[in-house]
């Protein structure tokens, strides 16, 4: 395909004068014009090309005709001339016309064109084109790089010096037999560097990258339209299918860590800091934890909702059943826990509407009670709650199953059940941490009933004395039970982990 020069000209028909873009050339190529291929044909000819329809009937077909073909030089006929009905002025397709354009010229003018000549056709608009392919290091000046540039940029690399001495195979002549058969080794042809490798029983040529084009085979492998982002195995395998330069996988894996799409659109890993146990509470009720539980459904006495706390020392909860989850049912039944424990140093709860609402921080503030909060949407912050919750919903759901109308009834049963039994990071039940000896249940009962034995009598004095002694007893082993369950639990939670450290400015996602 040959092309020409383009200049604009002035085109005068008997319809007007208008400026087209055509191309020069010596000579015409064909002497015949075809008008559907210019923009102002309609004008030109002054008619459609297909008649009008009758209002009458939408349903008719439509009758086609033929296009118009005029040899160069005869002026195409005018309306009168013509056998055929007259037809309305067809619209104008295609570009306006300038102003300065409608000037008329006198024929001859140098530049200008008859109708009698044939007119070019228009100048295509282009579109952007779906991939961009202009920003590719695939072309030097229009012509294929032929080895030159690159072939150049691999001799002056400093990192390649190595793979150069020790080349086995240069040309297709091998300095030794034994090492050419061995994988991988380092070759040359056509003055370029590669390195061959084996892989799925064939032999492999992986092209030499010097560090100048690094860059643009990552873009070209991962960040460019046909790259997709895709992974960083995938990446890492469609670059060694075909290239190869020293720490090409470290190289690749940083490119795709850092690649912002990658970073903004990808799912994030599971990722976590190490874990930071938290410092242990010996005081019962030094530090209780508070967390709100429901809606549930409610039962025949209104209730909808339940006041979970924790004492952070035993491991004791109380549940309230609530009928609304406000911070003045809140306050209401902290007080009654207060006057059988006494009050408290701390309170652990999320950022809820009822904990963190006025009537509650009057509450704290006067009795020098410190509240502490956990960040927004972590409540692994209060996790000694959390785990209770799971614990008191599954109970629930069991029981609920044959009366769900009086959950909150039964509820007192199963707090008995969770605080008769030991604890596994404290070894011992909360009841007996927390008042000093085990709790008389059902299976106590049973026993006493089947050995008929009576129980000793002792006095307040002696009761007093030996709860004293207990919980010295119990205290210590409590103490290294839980220091032994945070140990396990941080072991296994920072299997996953990953220790990182920020300065200031750093940018993080």
């Amino acid at each position: 395909m040959e092309t020409y020069p383009t200049n604009h000209i002035t085109v005068q028909t008997p319809k007007g004068t208008f400026t087209v873009q055509a191309g020069v050339v010596p000579n015409l190529p064909m002497p015949l014009l075809i008008g559907r291929d210019c923009p102002i044909f309609g004008r030109l000819l002054g008619a459609e090309l297909r008649p009008p329809r009758p209002r009458h009937s939408r349903t008719r077909p439509r009758q086609l005709r033929s296009r118009p073909v005029y040899m160069a030089g005869q002026p195409p006929p005018s309306p009168t001339d013509s056998d055929e009905p007259p037809q309305r002025p067809a619209r104008e397709v295609g570009r306006r016309p300038h102003a300065s354009s409608t000037e008329s010229l006198p024929p001859g003018t140098p530049g200008t064109m008859t109708a009698s000549e044939p007119i070019p056709p228009p100048e295509e608009s282009e579109s952007p084109p779906l991939i961009d392919f202009s920003d590719l290091p695939l072309a030097v000046e229009g012509r294929a790089d032929r080895g030159g540039q690159f072939a150049t940029a691999q001799l002056e690399d400093d990192s390649l010096r190595h793979a150069w001495g020790h080349v086995q195979t240069h040309e297709g002549l091998s300095r030794d037999s034994v090492s050419c058969r061995q994988y991988p080794h380092y070759s040359t042809r056509g003055g370029l560097l590669y390195r061959v490798i084996q892989r799925g029983g064939e032999e492999v040529e992986q092209l030499i990258v010097p560090r100048s084009y690094v860059s643009k085979v990552l873009y070209m492998a991962h960040s460019h339209l046909l790259g997709a982002h895709l992974g960083m195995d995938k990446t890492r395998d469609r670059v060694l299918a075909r290239f190869y330069w020293p720490g090409v996988k470290k190289d690749i894996e940083d490119y795709c860590r850092a690649c912002p799409e990658c970073q903004r659109t990808a799912p994030r890993p599971s990722v976590r800091n190490p874990l930071i146990p938290m410092p242990l509470i010996e005081v019962p009720f030094d530090r209780l934890a508070l967390d709100i539980v429901g809606p549930l459904p409610r039962t025949s006495r209104g209730h909808r909702y339940i006041l979970v706390m924790v004492d952070y020392a035993t491991r004791y909860p109380e549940a309230i059943p609530l009928r609304a989850a406000t911070a003045k049912a809140v306050a209401r039944e902290l007080m009654t826990l207060f006057s059988r424990v006494g009050i408290v140093r701390e309170i652990l709860t999320d950022q809820g509407s009822c904990f963190m609402s006025r009537v509650l921080k009057d509450l704290l503030s006067l009795l020098q009670i410190r509240h502490l909060r956990t960040s927004v949407y972590h409540p692994q912050t209060d996790g000694l709650v959390e785990r209770f919750n799971q614990t008191l919903k599954r109970m629930l759901k069991k029981v609920m199953e044959v009366d769900g109308k009086n959950w909150d009834q039964l509820l007192p049963h199963v707090l008995f059940a969770i605080r008769e039994v030991p604890q596994a990071s404290t070894g011992f039940s909360p009841f007996e941490l927390l008042y000093g000896r085990r709790p008389r249940g059902l299976l106590d009962i049973a026993r006493d009933a089947w050995e008929s034995q009576p129980s000793p009598h002792r006095t307040i004095i002696e009761h007093v004395e030996q709860v004293r002694d207990r919980m010295a007893q119990v205290w210590p082993v409590v103490r290294e039970h839980l220091g032994r369950a945070q140990q396990a639990q941080a072991r296994v939670y920072n299997r996953g982990a990953q220790l990182r450290t920020f300065d200031p400015g750093d940018q993080v996602l």
